[in-house]
């Protein structure tokens, strides 16, 4: 598959893998539109990216700003040929001590949001050739992880979602792929300095967003007769 004049949609756009994935479909020649709740962090990468980026405020958990970005990214670049559902909220402590709006933040996007984004964009993506539809999950989504008892079930759901709608969209050439990262060094985690993250890598602790890109530009690139359903990607010390 070559990305160049293909048009992408990336939420969570704002930091980590989202924004690497953005920059990385945009230096291969690709449309990006790009989607988070941050205005100005999407504007940032936006000027970064250049003429070939679009800038959409987007919450995916509201369907109605999702539908907003869907026809937003059809108006200006006239087609959808790839989703990259990226956008999440983590948290993780004991289920007793978790607060009504985590769970409902939760639900909300990590599950509403990829299901509001993905049902939008399939009528438009079903009019091309090929496309793909690429979601982001976690190794929480393959395993029951302990203090995640809302995050976990929530990428155990995005496990179900995209095995069945690949089965209910294979025959209209549109790919659906899962990557499941373990730890990766994202905002998700908190905020550390370059110093602190480097020295969990050398200790193979974590990965960086670029790691999970690689394999998602891997996946992307395959010609079309080949479909990777899911991938497991973890820093080689996680022990999970």
């Amino acid at each position: 598959m070559t990305f160049k004049d293909k048009t992408a949609i990336v939420t969570g756009a704002s930091s980590g893998i989202g924004r690497a994935m953005a920059l990385a479909l945009a230096q291969l020649g690709c449309r990006v539109v790009v989607a988070a709740r941050s205005q100005d962090d999407l504007e940032e990468l936006s000027r970064e990216i250049g003429d070939n980026a679009l800038a959409v405020p987007t919450d995916v958990s509201n369907r109605m700003a999702v539908d907003h970005l869907i026809e937003t990214t059809v108006q200006h670049f006239g087609a959808i040929d790839i989703v990259f559902a990226n956008a999440g909220v983590f948290s993780q402590t004991a289920f007793i001590d978790v607060e009504e709006h985590a769970i409902d933040s939760m639900i909300d996007v990590n599950i509403r949001g990829v299901m509001h984004v993905v049902h939008s964009a399939l009528p438009h993506m079903r009019a091309r050739e090929n496309s793909d539809i690429l979601i982001v999950s976690s190794i929480a989504g393959v395993t029951e992880l302990p203090l995640q008892a809302v995050y976990s079930p929530t990428k155990h759901a995005l496990q179900s979602f995209a095995h069945i709608l690949r089965r209910q969209v294979r025959n209209d050439g549109i790919r659906v792929g899962l990557i499941n990262p373990g730890t990766v060094a994202t905002p998700l985690w908190g905020d550390r300095s370059e110093e602190e993250i480097q020295a969990q890598i050398d200790q193979h602790e974590t990965l960086r967003s670029e790691d999970v890109v690689e394999t998602a530009m891997f996946m992307l690139s395959r010609p079309p007769h080949v479909a990777i359903r899911d991938v497991v990607i973890l820093p080689q010390g996680q022990d999970i």
